[in-house]
């Protein structure tokens, strides 16, 4: 059943350690092995042949599992949802934006880093935890590239609508997590907070995609000199609400976590 597993797992993830736990059992098993957690067979893998043909030579031969309905509470049916002709159809939907961001977005990236750099000048000597900050940061960065405004979370007092998001986005997503290692028994976590959660920050994106879609100046497509927002690119290729909000929420969990992640492991 592998009980004890998912015990010093979420020990590990308590204390801030998941990073150095799940190094220590590739370094004991290798870069690829097997494993059954509660019944449920998984193979993990970090050889880049291996994660190559998983994710391009042989796409075709895998598909997500229960990551699918793991995933849907929150990100509903986005790019990291889907499977197949659907996923097909997000990726030939995002991909263009994605040649557009490298230049584009840099002025606003800059801007964020600028506040991340003067929010870590008033500490007051010992030790700073970056970790937090990483994530407010990769949060602010990513939301003024998808939504042309930046959360402010840096600076915020805890008490606003974007607190609150920002509150509810990291709550959900570590849940997700919880839930992801218990395989197909994902189902066992989750509760009334996770749905909470869930719900404020659909609420949240809805509210910028409605705002968005009335306006809709579309400032951002056009000469390279305009400023890049990557939402109102994507109107221009669909008007659909729900598909722009899980969309944006997809690219907001990718685009915030793994530089967030890389900058915390690399420090």
């Amino acid at each position: 059943m592998a009980l004890d597993l998912l015990w010093e797992a979420t020990r590990a993830d308590r204390g801030g350690g998941i990073l150095n736990f799940f190094s220590a059992i590739v370094q004991r098993t290798g870069n690829t092995f097997e494993q059954v957690i509660l019944g449920a067979r998984g193979i993990d893998t970090q050889d880049p042949e291996n994660i190559e043909e998983v994710l391009s030579t042989q796409f075709n031969d895998f598909s997500l599992g229960a990551r699918s309905s793991n995933f849907r509470p929150l990100l509903g049916h986005g790019i990291f949802t889907q499977d197949g002709a659907a996923w097909k159809l997000s990726r030939d939907l995002l991909r263009p934006q994605f040649m557009q961001t490298r230049t584009k977005a840099f002025p606003a990236i800059q801007t964020e880093i600028e506040k991340f750099i003067s929010s870590t000048n008033g500490s007051s000597g010992g030790v700073l935890d970056l970790q937090p900050l990483f994530f407010r940061l990769t949060l602010d960065t990513t939301l003024a590239v998808l939504f042309g405004q930046p959360l402010e979370s840096l600076q915020t007092d805890g008490n606003s609508d974007e607190a609150a998001f920002a509150h509810a986005f990291d709550y959900a997503q570590h849940r997700l997590a919880v839930r992801g290692r218990l395989g197909d028994l994902y189902w066992l976590v989750g509760g009334r907070k996770f749905r909470e959660s869930c719900k404020v920050v659909h609420k949240f994106v809805d509210g910028v995609v409605a705002k968005a879609l009335a306006n809709d100046e579309k400032q951002s497509v056009g000469d390279d000199g305009e400023r890049y927002i990557f939402l109102q690119a994507l109107i221009s290729r669909t008007r659909d609400p729900v598909v722009l909000r899980d969309q944006l929420i997809n690219i907001l969990l990718a685009g915030r976590d793994t530089t967030a992640c890389l900058l915390s492991w690399t420090v």
